[in-house]
């Protein structure tokens, strides 16, 4: 991710560079992205190519956002002590992360991937918004109970499910969006809580 700036509005954004192999799943980041506009899911600005070619000589697909201030991820590196975050932001991160997959969830999305790095810190003077970022692995389904079959997250965050079948090598998997977000919720709010994992 880069930083960069509009030139008509002068606004500093953030551009991500999409990876020439992922072209499918950046296309359903963007549909994903386009459907859904909450203070507390980061906001897409465009999608667009860029002039500079990646290395089988293609332009690089960009997606616009806001520009935040940093990540949940960042902060914890921050701290020396082991404790995690404070009481007062970690409530305040505990209300708007529920909000953001509230959201998600009126508009039937499973988002997959909820950890530290994937939420986004935005200060607003002089209080922290949280944003949940990063629709890669996101999926857009028909009802909040579809069955998932794909493994998709960050190790350490996974469910149970998707743990138990990356260690046994299979791809026989079944889960829904609430087994796969509310563990991954479980485990980002417990290592902000303690500074562990």
């Amino acid at each position: 991710v880069h930083k960069g700036r509009n030139q008509e509005t002068g606004e500093f954004v953030a551009i991500k560079t999409c990876n020439r192999f992922n072209t499918q799943q950046h296309a359903r980041e963007i549909e994903i992205l386009q459907q859904i506009s909450s203070p507390h899911i980061v906001r897409f600005i465009a999608s667009d190519t860029i002039d500079q070619k990646n290395v089988n000589g293609t332009k690089q697909m960009v997606l616009i956002m806001e520009l935040a201030d940093g990540s949940v991820r960042d902060e914890l590196k921050k701290l020396e002590n082991m404790f995690g975050l404070s009481y007062q932001i970690l409530l305040q991160l505990i209300d708007h992360l529920e909000k953001g997959l509230s959201y998600l969830n009126s508009k039937k999305i499973a988002h997959r991937d909820v950890k530290p790095e994937n939420l986004l810190i935005f200060n607003n003077s002089g209080r922290m918004i949280f944003k949940l970022c990063d629709f890669g692995g996101s999926r857009l389904l028909t009802d909040n109970f579809q069955p998932l079959h794909s493994i998709c997250g960050t190790p350490g965050y996974l469910n149970e499910y998707s743990t138990a079948n990356l260690a046994r090598k299979t791809t026989t998997l079944t889960y829904t969006k609430d087994e796969c977000d509310l563990w991954s919720v479980g485990c980002t709010l417990f290592e902000c809580a303690t500074g562990i994992l």
